[in-house]
């Protein structure tokens, strides 16, 4: 079974645990993992280095588009990285989960 996994970076665990804690509230993710990562890129022509958050969330097919705009009208950044694929899960009993995990869009 096919489900969502939405990442984004941002710059403070406490503003990534808001918007994760949120998204845990409405139902419309199952979960998400934490990771501290060093980033580096261009950023308005200069070479930048800094420390980030990174987040990785499940969610349903369906509520993926829902769980992306929160993010974006969420996060601080000009520009946030958020990124979304499809992932085929070959647990069966962890896509099902998900699936009771996250309320359906009505």
């Amino acid at each position: 079974m096919k489900f969502k996994r939405i990442t984004f970076t941002i710059d403070s665990e406490e503003a990534g645990m808001e918007i994760a804690s949120e998204l845990l509230d409405r139902h419309w993710i199952a979960c998400a993992q934490v990771t501290e990562i060093k980033s580096h890129y261009r950023w308005e022509g200069k070479l930048e280095h800094w420390p980030e958050w990174k987040f990785d969330l499940k969610t349903t097919l369906e509520r993926a588009p829902e769980v992306c705009a929160f993010i974006q009208e969420a996060h601080p950044y000009k520009v946030p990285e958020i990124l979304a694929e499809d992932v085929e899960s070959v647990n069966p009993e962890f896509s099902a989960w998900i699936e009771e995990c996250v309320i359906r869009n009505s």
